[in-house]
């Protein structure tokens, strides 16, 4: 695995030249003019290594760093600052912002790439030293446990219905955490070396792993106190009769079970029963125009992307395409059932106010992005979401969105396709940001494409950069034109004309073909 190495700079030579000046170093590089263009990249790859000017159009750097750090990989990645200033205090600054380095502009080529390799050595050992650890997959495969005893002591814990693995200090904790499946931690009140690094240990192995206290008839109330407002689940009483602690422990187990089994039904059922459609292949014909939509997944259960159709009372037609982005496990776990949560709040603003939105679609999106800032429990999900609101009698198509799904227009008297440039903030972000739209007027024959970024950052091995929106716009020029509509068509058009070998995320592409 490369390391992969994010460039910000609003300068575009400055930041071509960094790129250049990388470009001979076994990494992958991504860039980004404006801090938020580098924050959603951030939420999409785990950066190993920022590259940033101070100063950004939209986030600036300092307010990127502090949210880099509040990702899942954020602590780990490294972070360099590029700024003209040279003042002490303004160095000092940027380390207290969360930068791990400043170097100050105009920087040595020689001296500051002999650095960049020697970052990137380190972090490509260090992924050479994690490909052994075994991903915790999350379903109801079983897991084993963790037991933490004292150093040459006795085991505790036998004939459960998990495997069992003893630890005697943190060192072979971590290794046996980040090498196996572990769904329990239990901690015998005689190891001191777990019963005083509680703390440590949950920020190593994360709060969703239960850890339970074996405690002998010696262990004080205090210590068990303590324990438990450290974050341990709960307290099990040791007795002479090894059977009573393994039925605990096996009732434990089994109740954990249960749980991950209820946890993946309920996925599987919101994929099956939510509203949110999931079919590979739409299509449905309105009064003013038709619809196409070709879905498909990156993995089972269905994923990030979402679209859904709302037919109005005034005959306007609102079409909503999404992607939710995640980097924790519980964001993905989640997934689904998240996704039919917003689905059924956006189908209840248009039946409530339906006139007022359909004259201001941004307050839609504003109010949906409040409502996902406020109430959503996954700290780590973003959502970018399209709006797009079909007025027959005036042939308009109203416009709003959050995160960069730019539409495709073709002009069929033109012969001719444009990207059309609305975007705004991802949701979930900035809790009272105003998004606004736009309105395109279309006449029989012209079309609208929408394409979520499972098109648009697939790779061109050729090329070695992402297709990009732009690229995708000019490719299915000539097949629009020729009056192609078939979806299977387009998709080999993409394919075949920027190189790609595999997609690698969810990707839903959507026509509107006006009458």
């Amino acid at each position: 695995m490369r390391p992969k190495v994010l460039l910000v700079d609003s300068n575009y030579e400055q930041l071509k030249a960094l790129e250049n000046l990388l470009e001979p170093i076994q990494c992958d590089i991504y860039k980004a003019s404006t801090g938020m263009d580098a924050f959603e990249i951030a939420l999409k790859y785990s950066i190993d290594l920022f590259i940033s000017e101070v100063f950004l159009p939209l986030l600036d750097g300092a307010t990127l760093v502090k949210e880099v750090r509040k990702l899942h990989y954020g602590k780990d990645s490294i972070f360099i600052f590029l700024t003209n200033a040279i003042n002490e205090d303004s160095v000092v600054k940027c380390i207290d912002d969360g930068a791990d380095d400043v170097v100050i502009k105009p920087i040595n080529d020689a001296i500051f790439k002999t650095k960049i390799k020697g970052l990137l050595n380190r972090i490509a050992e260090n992924h050479a030293a994690q490909k052994s650890i075994v991903q915790k997959n999350l379903n109801a495969d079983i897991g084993e446990i963790l037991y933490c005893k004292a150093p040459n002591a006795r085991a505790k814990i036998s004939n459960t219905h998990l495997s069992i693995n003893n630890v005697s200090n943190f060192c072979e904790l971590k290794e046996v955490f980040d090498s196996r499946s572990i769904w329990m931690v239990f901690i015998d009140s005689t190891a001191t070396w777990a019963t005083s690094s509680i703390h440590k240990i949950i920020h190593q192995i994360g709060v969703n792993t239960p850890i339970w206290l074996l405690a002998s008839r010696t262990t004080t109330e205090k210590m068990q106190a303590q324990f438990i407002e450290s974050g341990g689940f709960g307290i099990i009483q040791k007795h002479r009769n090894q059977q009573i602690i393994t039925s605990q422990i096996n009732a434990l187990v089994n109740r954990e079970i249960n749980l991950k089994n209820q946890y993946v039904n309920s996925i599987k059922q919101a994929v099956q029963s939510s509203p949110v459609h999931f079919a590979s292949e739409y299509e449905e014909s309105f009064s003013d125009f038709d619809l196409k939509i070709k879905y498909e997944p990156f993995t089972k259960p269905a994923g990030g992307d979402f679209y859904e159709i709302v037919k109005l009372n005034n005959n306007h037609t609102l079409i909503l395409l999404g992607d939710v982005m995640g980097k924790r496990w519980g964001a993905w776990f989640f997934a689904n059932a998240y996704l039919a949560y917003i689905r059924a709040s956006l189908k209840v603003f248009p039946a409530q106010r339906q006139f007022e939105i359909g004259n201001n679609l941004g307050l839609l999106v504003s109010e949906i992005n409040q409502f996902l800032y406020k109430d959503i429990q996954l700290s780590d999900a973003f959502t970018t979401l399209i709006a797009l609101l079909i007025i027959p009698e005036k042939k308009i198509a109203r416009i709003s969105a959050a995160g960069a799904i730019y539409p495709i227009l073709h002009k069929s008297s033109e012969k001719k396709n444009s990207v059309i440039p609305v975007t705004g903030k991802i949701l979930g972000i900035v809790e009272n940001e105003k998004y606004t739209s736009v309105d395109v007027s279309y006449s029989a024959g012209d079309k609208i494409m929408l394409f979520t970024d499972g098109y648009t950052e697939a790779y061109d091995t050729v090329k070695d950069r992402f297709v990009g929106i732009e690229k995708i716009s000019a490719t299915l020029e000539m097949p629009l034109n020729r009056g192609i509509t078939s979806m299977k068509k387009f998709e080999q058009a993409i394919v075949s004309n920027n190189s790609i070998e595999a997609f690698n995320d969810d990707r839903t592409m959507m026509l509107i073909d006006f009458k």
